[in-house]
């Protein structure tokens, strides 16, 4: 194989030659690889000859898997020697000749990352909140682990209060017609979770078990469903049943009962130091956050749309295994809230901007400071992986497929950016904000 490059900016051009013996191999490769899978008269399934499928079935039954094949492992070779070309597109192949000598030229265009100009990197000053677990955070906690043992009392003496369980009937209409999705029987409300539109939980106050009332409420301007949006409604409501939660007592038998723990005061320690971890861990990323959004915000580069609308893809997939969780798919999920994917899409391409802006920063000081995994980082991490799986660190490296090498390469290269900026960067600690916010089944 040989090739020619000419690069610009943002496009490369590749033009290459491919001669007859590796062509041939191609297409004896893919023969080998294909022939169990036809079978002609006069001989045996997989055992038919090479040139009798050819003139059966025409001289390019191999053509296009071999030429994948082939320009796949020129185009490989060719990115491995010119280090500094990098991709950011699947490349634009064309055929342009079949010479009298069974060789291939072939010519490719391919987009290319364009140039990255990073400003300071080092030498940055970075405010972070100091962590703290306050008592409020712990009788926080305290209050929604008792509301998890709390058990639901009926209540039959009075007309229902803000907070209680309520289950209702409801019929909903507008302009005297019933809607889809309005209507529902035996439904247990909590009143004063906001669960319904604003206002209908307010009016099933002061109703009494047996009544049956008429609410009046009115959509939002923004509401998902187009012909709801804006309108006023009523629901007809029932009211069923009455019920409160009734918390256990915050005492040393509820630690016995719920906890390993013998005291409350153990307990309330080990949520201390449970909340405090945690918000440690939370802490550490959004320092690290920090640091690189200010790294990248003096970033000068041109952001590709190819690679602002490969993260869009990767964002619509991930918004579809998420859907799938919960049993539905994307056209459900955008009929529910009145859209679509383009505009979907067009509502997060400023993240997306963004992601790719970070990515494309991070790659350039990695590239700078020589920060990528190297091969005895990954033999020394490939041998903590082989030693679980009882196996020796060639066999382990030789059976591991090309996700399991790269994941293991990000996972060092990032590992060693994150610890060369946290040393290179000042991170000041100041006494975290005053939160007026607190939980509405609390206060």
């Amino acid at each position: 194989m040989q090739y020619t490059v000419d690069k610009a900016e943002k496009e490369v051009k590749f033009s290459i030659t491919i001669d007859k013996q590796e062509w041939e191999e191609a297409v004896e490769h893919i023969y080998q690889h294909n022939k169990h899978k036809y079978s002609l008269p006069g001989f045996r399934k997989g055992k038919v000859p090479k040139k009798a499928l050819e003139a059966a079935y025409g001289s390019s039954l191999f053509f296009e898997d071999a030429f994948n094949e082939v320009f796949s492992k020129s185009y490989s070779e060719i990115l491995i020697k010119e280090k500094d070309i990098e991709p950011i597109d699947r490349p634009d192949v064309s055929i342009e000749d079949m010479a009298d000598d069974g060789s291939m030229k072939v010519s490719c265009k391919v987009l290319v990352k364009p140039p990255v100009e990073l400003g300071a990197y080092t030498g940055l000053k970075v405010e972070t909140e100091k962590v703290v677990v306050t008592d409020h955070d712990i009788d926080h906690e305290l209050f929604h682990l008792r509301e998890r043992a709390a058990r639901k009392v009926a209540v039959t003496d009075r007309a229902v209060l803000d907070g209680d369980i309520v289950i209702i009937d409801f019929s909903g209409s507008t302009d005297g017609v019933k809607f889809e999705g309005g209507t529902a029987e035996k439904y247990e409300l909590v009143i004063g979770s906001h669960s319904f539109i604003e206002g209908f939980e307010d009016q099933v106050i002061g109703m009494k078990i047996g009544e049956t009332k008429n609410i009046n409420v009115k959509f939002p301007d923004d509401y998902g469903a187009e012909n709801l949006k804006g309108k006023p409604a009523v629901f007809e409501v029932k009211l069923h049943e009455i019920y409160v939660k009734e918390l256990p007592e915050a005492d040393d038998k509820f630690a016995k009962d719920t906890s390993s723990f013998e005291t409350m005061d153990e307990y309330k320690a080990s949520i201390k130091d449970r909340l405090l971890k945690a918000r440690e861990r939370n802490a550490e990323s959004e320092k690290e956050n920090k640091l690189l959004d200010k790294i990248a915000s003096t970033t000068k580069t041109e952001v590709p749309e190819v690679m602002v609308n490969h993260q869009l893809d990767q964002i619509v997939e991930d918004m579809k295994m998420r859907l799938s969780y919960q049993g539905l798919n994307l056209d459900q999920y955008f009929k529910y809230i009145n859209s679509d994917e383009n505009k979907f899409r067009e509502d997060r391409k400023a993240d997306a901007e963004k992601t790719v802006k970070m990515r494309m920063t991070i790659e350039e000081i990695i590239k700078r400071e020589n920060l990528g995994a190297t091969q005895d980082e990954l033999k020394a991490k490939m041998s903590e992986y082989a030693e679980k799986a009882k196996k020796s660190v060639d066999e382990y490296m030789n059976t591991m497929s090309e996700q399991q090498y790269n994941y293991s390469y990000n996972e060092i290269t990032i590992n060693k950016l994150t610890a060369f900026l946290k040393e290179k960067n000042e991170f000041i600690e100041v006494e975290p904000k005053e939160s007026k916010e607190e939980c509405a089944h609390c206060k």
